[in-house]
């Protein structure tokens, strides 16, 4: 399995991610958002990254919903965070067919969906999240639909579930939202610190719904 680069040496101006978070910053920026910004270049974004770090680091030992949805930190955070053996379990999930589905319950900037659309173009992907910067632009790449179907044949939902004071609920949805026999790929972070929000009680019950243990990717079956 290949490791995600994470470290700040292996992000760098020319990588293609970069260019297209520039070109859409360009073009596409939401003028309620520093609208002072109009240009991305590398020293910009070092700077605006760093700032809205320092506000979602504020925010989310507070108001934890705010600092997802007020900052551009999870937008300019997530393209260069890859989750590269995440990806590749959900590709094994993922058989060269055309039409079958994927909803990523979660989706941020839709990274990860791009990511697979490269591997299987055949596949329909959809992404949900909470309005936000990084919903916003997933929007604009084309993987968030007007209105989910209820028929997907795989939902995924990473590094979402902690953030949620009932994750529950969202359980219960993600599970609607798939076919009969389709596949639910998660993960759930039991840990209750930063933005983490979902009480301990409400943890251990998603872990006992889904048969799943402290921190580790499960599948569950519909």
């Amino acid at each position: 399995m290949r490791q995600h680069p994470s470290r700040w040496d292996l992000v760098n101006p020319h990588r293609a991610w970069f260019k297209m978070l520039a070109a859409y910053w360009r073009h596409d920026h939401n003028p309620t958002w520093d609208d002072y910004f109009t240009q991305l270049t590398w020293m910009e974004y070092l700077r605006v990254y760093r700032s809205h770090r320092a506000t979602f680091n504020y925010l989310v030992e507070r108001e934890p919903q705010r600092a997802f949805t007020d900052t551009l930190w999870c937008l300019l955070r997530q393209p260069f965070r890859h989750r590269w053996t995440r990806w590749d379990q959900v590709l094994m999930y993922m058989p060269h067919d055309h039409g079958r589905t994927l909803l990523d319950y979660g989706c941020g900037t839709g990274e990860m969906m791009a990511w697979l659309q490269r591997r299987r173009p055949t596949w329909l992907y959809d992404g949900i999240d909470l309005e936000s910067p990084q919903l916003s632009y997933a929007r604009h790449r084309g993987f968030v639909a007007p209105q989910p179907t209820y028929c997907y044949d795989i939902v995924t939902c990473y590094e979402t579930l902690e953030h949620l004071p009932n994750p529950m609920k969202a359980v219960e949805e993600m599970l609607r939202y798939l076919r009969p026999n389709g596949v639910l790929l998660w993960d759930f972070i039991d840990d209750y610190e930063g933005g983490n929000v979902a009480t301990q009680e409400a943890r251990r019950e998603v872990l006992r719904m889904l048969k799943g243990t402290t921190g580790q990717r499960e599948v569950y079956r519909a």
